[in-house]
């Protein structure tokens, strides 16, 4: 579950799919998450169309003036990287030494291979046949261009380290969605016995076979705090002896936050617990009588 999301949410940011993913939620040092791979073209288009976006600067009417502009740019300065065609307009997010033995946000370095100076004019002459510039490549056109990538590159950086750091938060808010360890939420007692409803830690979570749209809307829930995973049991013990004598479970159950009902399952599972016991005390009291019956025929013959 916690992998779905991830993937998700860097789908949606703009990253590719299938990159790598590491995390590590056990509130230790040099836990987190991590994600390694290459990007193309498309994918560069895609994050620049996002990290560039006008929206991102708010109520801030310069900002989204001056965001506006330079993602202009910079679109403008890819087009050129791909017209240029010498196989540099790719980048990749690798592992550094922290990433070796742990999985965080300072386990990433960006590598690229984009420096304008070193274009041909081979390359100056693709440029002008697509219509990217009228006349000569000038100095001021190469310091521009490798200015607007350079600000790309440390946004694209400082992105990187920022979306793992919110994804490290959201991990950690699926694996704090369900229960750290047993607990009685719900208890009641009877002459004879006593009745309780317990909830368990849900570790083997699977949405694999869900509907995709509910999976990721149930996920979301979850990180935003709405909603909770557990296995729900329901237990009747002999109120004298403590002795279990019958329960009833049901897992993998997603409920409100804030549902102490847990989505009626909790009528449900106490009904068939006390059930199971009256069934298990009517077998005895038939074996019972079955035996004081035999008895009676013995000392009868």
């Amino acid at each position: 579950m916690i992998k779905t999301h991830f993937n998700n949410q860097l789908k949606k940011l703009g990253y590719p799919e299938g990159l790598t993913i590491e995390y590590s939620l056990s509130y230790c040092q040099g836990d987190g998450m991590s994600f390694y791979g290459n990007l193309d073209e498309d994918d560069i288009e895609k994050l620049m169309l996002r990290i560039y976006d006008p929206n991102t600067a708010g109520e801030n009417a310069v900002l989204r003036v001056k965001n506006l502009l330079v993602r202009k740019e910079a679109l403008s300065m890819l087009e050129i990287l791909r017209e240029a065609d010498i196989g540099c307009c790719r980048m990749s997010i690798e592992r550094n030494s922290h990433g070796h033995r742990y999985s965080h946000y300072n386990c990433m370095d960006l590598f690229h291979e984009v420096d304008f100076e070193s274009f041909s004019e081979e390359h100056f002459e693709a440029i002008r046949a697509a219509g990217l510039v009228t006349g000569e490549v000038t100095d001021e056109h190469i310091t521009r261009w490798q200015s607007i990538w350079n600000d790309f590159v440390g946004r694209l950086e400082h992105d990187i380290k920022s979306t793992s750091q919110q994804l490290e938060a959201e991990g950690y808010a699926l694996v704090e969605g369900t229960p750290y360890e047993e607990v009685v939420s719900w208890e009641f007692n009877t002459a004879d016995y006593t009745v309780q409803l317990k909830e368990h830690p849900e570790h083997d979570f699977d949405i694999g076979c869900w509907d995709e749209e509910l999976a990721l809307q149930t996920i979301q829930d979850i990180v935003d705090g709405k909603q909770r995973y557990l296995r729900l049991e329901a237990k009747i013990l002999d109120r004298e002896t403590e002795e279990e004598l019958a329960s009833e479970s049901i897992g993998g159950l997603v409920i409100d936050v804030n549902d102490r009902s847990y989505g009626s399952y909790r009528r449900e599972l106490v009904s068939n617990a006390i059930a199971e016991v009256r069934k298990i005390q009517l077998k005895n009291a038939i074996s019972e009588h079955h035996q004081m019956q035999e008895s009676l025929v013995r000392k009868a013959a």
